[in-house]
C-alpha cells in the first residue's frame, strides 16, 4: 500500500515525539529553546504564588526567621543601647509609676508612644525586652500583613501583592529591627493599618474604617509626629488620580473626619504639655535640635552633634526654650547660607538611602562586645543586606518609571510616589540617616513587585472584589498580571 501523500519524515517524528532527553535529538528538530524555559519557568512562578498554602507558608516563614534571629540577638547578649537604652528606660520608669520624666523631670523631649507602648509591655511582663523583641516580630508580621491588604487595594493584582509579602517576609534589614527596641516598627505598623483601612473607608464609603484609621493615625503621631500630614498626602494622591465618576466629596468628608479623631487622640497629650510647659501644640521637643543638627556650620548631611553645639543648646532653661532656641539658630544659619543649606542635600538624600543595614549596625553596637565573632558575624550580614537592598531599590525605581512612561496611566501610582516622597523630603530638611527610610520599603517592595509581576506569565487574576486604583489595572492588564 503506498503512503498517503504529504506524510513525510518530519511529520512521523512529530506524531512519535520521543520525551525529552530519552534520546538525542532527531536531525532536523531544534532542541527545546531557552525562550520556552523561560515561559516554563515563569508559569511555574505563577503557579506557586497561586497555591493556597503560598501565604500561609510564607508568613510562617516570616514569624520563623524574626523569632530566630531574637532567640540568636537575644542569646548573643544584644541589650537596648542609645535611643532604644532611653526609650526603654522611659518605659520602665512609666510602668512603675514615675510618669514620662527623665531624672526626676518631666519630658516630651520625644513622642511619648512608643516609650509608653514598652511601659505597657514592662508592666505586662517584667523589666526584660525580650518581650519588647517579641513584641517587634508580631508587629512586623502585621506590616507584612497589611501590606498585603494594600497592594491588592492599590495595584489590583493578586501577583503583585504576593510578590510584595515575599519582598518583605525575607528582608535582612527589616529581620534585624526585630531585637531592636526602636519605634519603626511600631509606627509604620500602625501607618499601614490606618492607611488600608483609609483606603478601604473610601471605597465603600465605610466612615466607621475610617473613624478607626483616625484613632491608628492618631496614635502614630504620638510615635512620630510625621504622621500628622499622611491622610492629606493620601488625599493628595487620590485626587491626582481622579476619575470624573469619583466620590470628590467622600475623600474630602474622610479625610476631614481622620483629622478630627486624629485631634481628639492627640489632645491630651497636648493638654498635658500645655500644663508643664504652658505651650499648646507641642508633640515632642525635638524638631528644633533635629533641624539645627542639619543646618549648622558643621553640619555634614547625618547626624552630628558635637561639644559646641551641644552647648548652644542646652544654653536656654528648659526643653521647649531649648527647641526654639535650636530652630532660630538653624533658621538663621539656613537664612544666612542659603547655597550650602541646599549643597547638603544631596549628602542628606546619600546618606538616606545609601544601604539597608542600619539594622545589623544597631545590633552591632548593642552586643557587649560589638569586635566579638557575633560583631563579625553581623559585618557579613550588613554585605547581604546590602546584596539585597541594591536590586530592591532598582526595582522600586524600574517600577516608577514604568508607571511614569505609561503617559495616561502614570497617576495610577501616586499614592505609593506621594508617601515615598514625603518621606523623602522631611530627612532633606532636618538630615540623612538610615531609619528614616524604613517607613518607605513596604511601598518600594509593592512597586519592586509590579515590576516582577508584569514579567511572570500566566499571573493570577485581579484581586477578588477589589477595585484598583485608576491606572494600574491596565498597567497589569498589558503585562498579563
Amino acid at each position: 500500500m503506498a503512503p498517503r501523500r504529504g506524510l513525510g519524515k518530519e511529520s512521523c517524528l512529530i506524531l512519535f515525539k520521543p520525551r525529552r532527553g530519552a534520546i538525542p535529538a532527531a536531525r532536523g528538530i531544534a532542541p527545546r529553546s531557552t525562550t520556552d524555559d523561560a515561559t516554563m519557568s515563569r508559569s511555574a512562578i505563577a503557579r506557586a504564588l497561586g497555591s493556597r498554602l503560598f501565604l500561609p507558608s510564607l508568613l510562617g516563614l516570616a514569624l520563623l526567621l524574626r523569632l530566630g534571629w531574637v532567640a540568636w540577638a537575644y542569646g548573643d547578649g544584644v541589650r537596648p543601647v542609645s535611643d532604644a537604652g532611653w526609650y526603654f528606660q522611659r518605659g520602665i520608669e512609666m510602668a512603675h509609676g514615675a510618669g514620662y520624666a527623665v531624672d526626676g523631670a518631666p519630658t516630651a523631649y520625644w513622642p511619648v508612644g512608643y516609650p509608653a507602648f514598652l511601659g505597657l509591655l514592662v508592666a505586662l511582663f517584667g523589666t526584660s525586652p525580650l518581650p519588647a523583641m517579641l513584641a517587634n516580630v508580631a508587629l512586623q508580621i502585621g506590616m507584612i500583613a497589611a501590606t498585603l491588604g494594600i497592594a491588592r487595594r492599590v495595584t489590583g493584582s493578586e501577583t503583585a501583592a504576593r510578590l510584595a509579602v515575599l519582598i518583605l517576609a525575607v528582608a535582612p534589614n527589616m529581620i534585624a529591627y526585630s531585637s531592636l527596641l526602636l519605634s519603626e516598627s511600631l509606627f509604620v505598623m500602625l501607618m499601614l493599618a490606618a492607611l488600608l483601612l483609609f483606603l478601604k473607608g473610601i471605597d465603600r464609603a465605610g466612615y466607621a474604617a475610617v473613624a478607626v484609621a483616625g484613632l491608628l493615625f492618631g496614635l502614630a503621631a504620638l510615635v512620630k509626629p510625621q504622621a500628622i500630614p499622611i491622610p492629606a498626602v493620601v488625599l493628595a494622591a487620590l485626587l491626582i488620580g481622579r476619575r470624573r465618576d469619583d466620590p470628590l466629596r467622600t475623600y474630602r468628608r474622610s479625610t476631614a473626619l481622620i483629622y478630627v479623631i486624629m485631634l481628639a487622640t492627640l489632645l491630651p497629650w497636648m493638654a498635658r504639655n500645655y500644663g508643664l510647659f504652658g505651650r499648646f501644640g507641642i508633640i515632642s521637643t525635638n524638631d528644633g535640635i533635629n533641624l539645627f543638627i542639619g543646618n549648622n556650620p558643621s553640619a555634614n548631611g547625618t547626624y552630628l552633634l558635637n561639644d559646641t553645639l551641644e552647648r548652644e543648646y542646652f544654653a536656654a532653661p528648659d526643653e521647649p526654650a531649648r527647641n526654639g532656641r535650636a530652630r532660630d539658630i538653624a533658621l538663621r544659619h539656613i537664612a544666612a547660607h542659603p547655597l550650602a543649606t541646599l549643597a547638603l542635600i544631596p549628602r542628606k538624600l546619600w546618606y538616606l538611602y545609601r544601604a539597608d543595614a542600619e539594622g545589623f549596625s544597631w545590633n552591632q553596637r548593642s552586643l557587649p562586645d560589638p569586635a566579638s565573632s557575633a560583631g563579625r558575624r553581623l559585618d557579613v550580614l550588613k554585605i547581604i543586606s546590602f546584596g539585597y537592598w541594591i536590586p530592591l531599590l532598582g526595582a522600586c525605581l524600574g517600577g516608577m518609571a514604568d508607571m511614569w512612561r505609561q503617559r495616561t496611566e502614570r497617576w495610577g501610582g501616586a499614592l505609593g510616589g506621594a508617601i515615598i516622597l514625603y518621606f523623602t523630603l522631611v530627612p532633606l530638611v532636618f538630615f540623612g540617616d538610615g531609619r528614616f527610610h524604613f517607613p518607605v520599603i513596604p511601598w518600594m517592595a509593592i512597586y519592586a513587585a509590579m515590576v516582577i509581576a508584569s514579567r511572570v506569565r500566566g499571573a493570577l487574576p485581579r484581586a477578588p472584589g477589589i477595585a484598583p486604583l485608576r491606572g494600574l489595572g491596565r498597567f497589569f492588564r498589558q503585562r498579563g498580571g
